[in-house]
């Protein structure tokens, strides 16, 4: 694996550590932009995001099992018909645009009690064609990690439960994901695999995770808005 690789799996498994998602999030417009097609991008960011996800899953406390369900009945299935249209057909989508000002709106939403209601209250009345849009756009693009991050501040108001239901998603995510690339024949899998991961699962251990306890609430909320502005403005950039 070139060390370019490993110093950018590392830097996004913190920022994935602290909010529970960052290896797909940064790390795909980041290696699209450095000339690595789709489906290499997604064999090389999807194990090593998985097994934070699935340390974090086995740490935190379990989501509602409606969730759970909305996700499986919801947003699961569009997700894979999404991912294999992209691959059997050969199409890309730009969703940049769209993403950014989703995810302007949900920040600017953490610093007004109005718009947050109101977001609230639409996540809540349309929560399964939410999650079904969401299923669509992660399969289309690997961003569906933004409209999860505006789910789960929408749903949630401590840092525990937003990050439990981040990593829930992710997991799902990834799992269906991997299990599409393999019957597309699209993933790869080698020696660099197994390092990512362990990379990913050191930093997760000895840096993110103290530095997701060591965050007080008030202070994280504010800092994951901060972080959801500075992604739709690389979005935008992008």
């Amino acid at each position: 694996m070139e060390l370019y690789l490993i110093l950018i799996i590392a830097l996004f498994s913190v920022i994935q550590s602290i909010f529970g998602m960052g290896l797909l999030v940064f790390g795909t417009p980041t290696l699209l932009l450095l000339g690595y097609p789709f489906g290499e991008v997604l064999s090389i960011l999807l194990p090593p995001s998985l097994t934070i996800s699935a340390i974090q899953f086995y740490q935190l406390d379990k989501p509602k099992k409606a969730y759970v369900r909305d996700l499986l009945i919801c947003c699961l299935p569009v997700l894979v018909l999404a991912l294999a249209w992209t691959f059997i057909y050969d199409q890309k989508v730009n969703l940049y645009m769209l993403i950014a000002a989703i995810l302007t709106f949900t920040a600017l939403s953490r610093f007004s009690t109005r718009i947050s209601n109101r977001l609230q209250a639409f996540i809540t009345r349309h929560s399964r064609w939410y999650l079904l849009i969401m299923g669509a756009v992660h399969g289309l693009s690997n961003m569906g990690g933004s409209l999860l991050s505006a789910y789960a501040v929408s749903k949630h108001n401590y840092k525990k439960e937003v990050l439990s239901c981040i990593v829930t998603g992710y997991l799902l995510f990834g799992l269906v994901q991997l299990s599409t690339l393999s019957a597309l024949n699209v993933l790869e899998v080698s020696a660099t695999t197994v390092i990512s991961c362990g990379v990913a699962a050191v930093v997760y251990l000895s840096i993110g995770n103290r530095i997701f306890k060591s965050m007080n609430e008030h202070f994280y909320q504010h800092v994951f808005s901060v972080f959801m502005l500075v992604y739709a403005g690389l979005m935008i950039v992008s």
